[in-house]
């Protein structure tokens, strides 16, 4: 890994575990919806999107490198460090 701007940046494409970082947060934003707001409603075509989005995060997971997923992990568990 190499060092950047406010912590360690593991190397090459970081597009697919950003992407995962993506649908999970709206992932997320819709359950969370789905759990609190009582005005919320999902039809089944809203479904089949989120099944969809939940499938693809996992593939863009599973298509980082493991560097790329034990960094992303690592900073998920722990937070960084003020200099």
């Amino acid at each position: 890994m190499k060092p950047i701007s406010g912590g360690l940046c593991p190397a090459g494409d970081l597009a697919p575990i950003a992407e995962f970082a993506r649908l999970t947060l709206n992932l997320q934003y819709q359950r969370n919806l789905a759990d609190y707001d009582t005005m919320y409603s999902l039809d089944t075509a809203g479904a089949q999107v989120a099944v969809s989005d939940a499938q693809d995060a996992v593939e863009h997971f599973q298509g980082a490198s493991v560097e790329q997923r034990e960094a992303f992990l690592t900073l998920l568990l722990f937070r960084l460090r003020d200099r």
